[in-house]
């Protein structure tokens, strides 16, 4: 991981200009430390300085940054990461406030891509209104781990067969296997919630209904008009089942969902 830099108070930049020798009016020189590989001529480098006429205004890369179009100020607290790559490398800054670069922002590596797709998956269960509602949801985010597993398989395939049985090659291969193995676990992780709650008769809810004539009827069992109070309800003839879910229990089963797909999702080995 790229070391990040805490800077108290940001300095104003400026881009850089040769320093000019007055006696020949061309940009200064010093001689550098070191010969070059042919040869015994001395090398130089070009002397500069800042141009006070070319402020260099920087920028925070935090994609919404709250500040006004993105500037960091001069005396402004910030953070600084310089990354590295095979030609050169970037510096990156941010506003010390806002939040710090992730691995997939600064990386390329698997461990960087599968932390992304942890990053930006969408678990909002509260919309949720059925169990297939979360298993689209669980699936949605396999589909993208799956996605991972797919091109570093072509990654592989596009080896060398030398190299695909070598120690690089079969890395990749258990790579592309815990990556399935992973979206596996992810897509079935409703199945480790709890129960989705049974519906109840939107007119009974499951309760027996008060007899709505019950002043004509007799409380004496072994009367023929006998009545214990209660009717059937006649929507769901007495069963009490129906589409309405308690919306307590669908609460609780939507948390216990939405946690065992969170579960499953943390649990990268890759």
């Amino acid at each position: 991981m790229p070391q990040i830099i805490h800077v108290k108070k940001a300095r104003q930049r400026y881009r850089m200009k040769p320093i000019i020798d007055p006696d020949t009016g061309q940009p200064k020189r010093e001689e550098v430390n070191r010969k070059r590989k042919r040869g015994d001529q001395p090398v130089y480098r070009t002397l500069s300085e800042p141009d006070k006429e070319q402020p260099i205004t920087d920028h925070c890369d935090y994609p919404v940054c709250p500040q006004p179009d993105k500037i960091i100020q001069p005396g402004t607290a910030m953070k600084v990461i310089k990354i590295k790559q095979q030609f050169g490398g970037i510096t990156r800054r941010r506003h010390e406030t806002c939040p710090t670069w992730k691995p997939h922002e600064y990386s390329n590596s698997l461990s960087a891509q599968a932390s992304q797709i942890q990053d930006e998956a969408d678990i909002d269960y509260s919309g949720w209104e059925t169990e297939q509602d979360a298993r689209d949801c669980a699936t949605a985010i396999a589909d993208s781990i799956r996605e991972l597993a797919e091109e570093k398989q072509g990654s592989l395939d596009n080896m060398p067969e030398g190299l695909q049985q070598g120690d690089t090659g079969q890395m990749l291969q258990e790579a592309v296997e815990n990556l399935e193995s992973w979206a596996e676990e992810v897509e079935s992780a409703v199945d480790n919630a709890d129960d989705f709650p049974d519906g109840k008769c939107g007119n009974c809810q499951g309760e027996q209904l008060d007899c709505s004539d019950h002043e004509g009827h007799s409380d004496d069992p072994d009367a023929e008009n006998y009545c214990d109070g209660t009717e059937e309800c006649m929507e769901c003839h007495g069963s009490g089942e129906g589409d309405d879910v308690d919306e307590q229990e669908l609460n609780e089963w939507r948390e216990s969902a939405a946690q065992a797909i969170q579960d499953a999702l943390d649990n990268c080995q890759v």
